[in-house]
């Protein structure tokens, strides 16, 4: 994987086509995102689907039937969805 230089709103990265059903967190093992990450001590923003996907990624706290999210937990998710948001966007625009 080789990012080509950033530019501010545009993608860094874009791996090869996978068939359509593959999960996110499955073409990122595939691709070697997960673990090119972590090997180089890079932290990561994901959303709640990355469940599992290892040290490193930082996902937003779910909230449980029985338990809600304490003043921690919910300003946590704020400031992830804040730094979270712009990247979205790029793959939104991708899609569109």
């Amino acid at each position: 994987m080789h990012p080509v230089p950033d530019r501010p709103a545009r993608p860094t990265w874009a791996s090869p086509v996978l068939p359509g059903p593959t999960h996110d967190p499955t073409a990122a093992r595939i691709h070697g995102v997960i673990d090119a990450l972590t090997s180089r001590s890079i932290v990561c923003y994901t959303d709640k689907g990355h469940v599992g996907a290892g040290d490193g990624i930082g996902m937003p706290y779910k909230r449980r039937k029985c338990r809600p999210l304490g003043k921690c937990e919910k300003l946590f998710n704020r400031s992830h969805a804040q730094v979270s948001t712009p990247g979205e966007q790029g793959a939104a625009t991708l899609k569109s």
